[in-house]
């Protein structure tokens, strides 16, 4: 049986559907990946942040000497944790 169309998403589809549904529906895919990406991103980098700046004043309060690598590297460890471990989402 010929067709106009081409096989999608295993279904023959014609071509406007095919340019509609298609690749502006992988477009529109790929779009949300990457805002959902550079969000989880923003909220990693604000969590580290957050918790850096934790461990800064506790480390004021203790009269610690601890240098800014560690903090930064224990910040990054305790963030990947949390996010690993529970949902967080960013309060607007």
């Amino acid at each position: 049986m010929p067709h106009n169309g081409r096989v999608f998403s295993g279904g023959l589809v014609d071509e406007t559907t095919y340019q509609k549904r298609g690749w502006d529906a992988v477009a529109d895919a790929h779009a949300a990946r990457v805002a959902a990406r550079n969000d989880g991103e923003r909220l990693a980098a604000q969590l580290i942040a957050d918790i850096a700046d934790g461990l800064r004043v506790l480390n004021t309060i203790h009269a610690l000497s601890v240098s800014e690598s560690v903090i930064g590297e224990r910040a990054r460890g305790i963030a990947a944790a949390l996010l690993g471990n529970y949902r967080i989402e960013e309060r607007t």
